[in-house]
């Protein structure tokens, strides 16, 4: 859902096509190198249920869930949905996180979080920081540059990766060595997880990153 309301109107996937795989659904465009926009996300999400007819019931609350015995009783809304197995899949980053300094910006500072942001022309006019050197935060500062905003991009510390390596997106060599497989409890060090940052959406003909 949030591929389908809360991204940008020019967001791009950072993962290429070509990773797009769920189970006997693999992407059949011709732009393998590509990179889907949240639309034709959600497109390939609703064109995978259907290709098996999958029981999903959106706009669905779930009240609660309880195990009994072998299964789950899942409580919704509309009634109760008893289940071998339940995912929980909100991801860690499900609602927008506004860190408490920002309540003492004085208010003639606009803020808005990604999770709100639409295009250049919606924001007031002015300077801009992006605080986020992350793939939100490039994209809009990128975005907002070329509108003709000067802007200013606060990152933090993850590693940055070139987009293609001896002709090939860095994701297929990292696919290839079965980093997709490592957990991060298995490191040898867990701080090394944040060497484990996806690189930049590549924009054109140029690799997005902090160097360009």
């Amino acid at each position: 859902e949030s591929w389908r309301s809360h991204r940008w109107k020019s967001f791009r996937m950072v993962s290429p096509n070509f990773l797009n795989r769920l189970p006997g659904y693999p992407y059949s465009g011709d732009d393998h190198d590509g990179f889907l926009t949240s639309r034709e996300m959600v497109d390939y999400l609703d064109g995978y249920a259907r290709s098996f007819g999958a029981p999903v019931h959106d706009s669905t609350p779930v009240l609660s869930i309880k195990q009994e015995g072998d299964h789950f009783v899942v409580w919704t809304d509309v009634g109760e949905i008893h289940t071998r197995a339940v995912v929980v899949a909100t991801g860690a980053h499900q609602r927008p996180f506004i860190p408490p300094i920002a309540s003492s910006i004085p208010t003639r500072v606009s803020q808005i979080h990604a999770d709100r942001y639409w295009e250049p022309d919606h924001l007031p006019k002015g300077d801009v920081l992006v605080v986020g050197g992350g793939q939100s935060g490039t994209q809009i500062a990128l975005e907002l540059r070329s509108a003709g905003r000067a802007v200013y991009l606060s990152a933090g510390r993850c590693a940055w990766y070139p987009r293609r390596l001896y002709g090939r997106d860095i994701l297929w060599w990292r696919d290839q060595m079965g980093e997709f497989e490592t957990l991060v409890d298995t490191l040898p060090d867990p701080a090394a997880a944040r060497l484990a940052c996806t690189p930049l959406i590549r924009w054109g003909e140029k690799d997005l990153s902090l160097r360009t």
